[in-house]
């Protein structure tokens, strides 16, 4: 983990109210002027997600659009994906939208 001085919220907090907003500065007080980054930047969790999925046998289907997704009927506790080349069936699913 490095520190940083730097603070960066984008669209991970809380919908915008002033309480919310108290709420974050706040806590970014409690934890004094610098901010905690992971080493390598932020782009370091999906690098390990990717390690910790391939290593489970998991597949990533990079440029492959997703035309449906639903739980599957057929199979209790999975999901059924579509796209234009494959019809996949997950037990877990994790969806990135650039």
């Amino acid at each position: 983990i490095k520190r940083d001085i730097i603070s960066f919220h984008g669209d991970f907090d809380y919908e915008i109210s002033t309480t919310n907003y108290l709420e974050m500065l706040e806590e970014i007080n409690k934890q004094g002027t610098t901010s905690v980054y992971p080493v390598g930047g932020m782009h370091s969790f999906t690098q390990k997600m990717e390690e910790r999925i391939r290593s489970q046998n998991g597949r990533i289907f990079l440029s492959e659009p997703l035309l449906e997704l639903h739980e599957n009927p057929s199979q209790h506790g999975t999901y059924l994906l579509l796209t234009p080349q494959y019809k996949v069936t997950a037990r877990r699913v994790v969806l990135a939208i650039p």
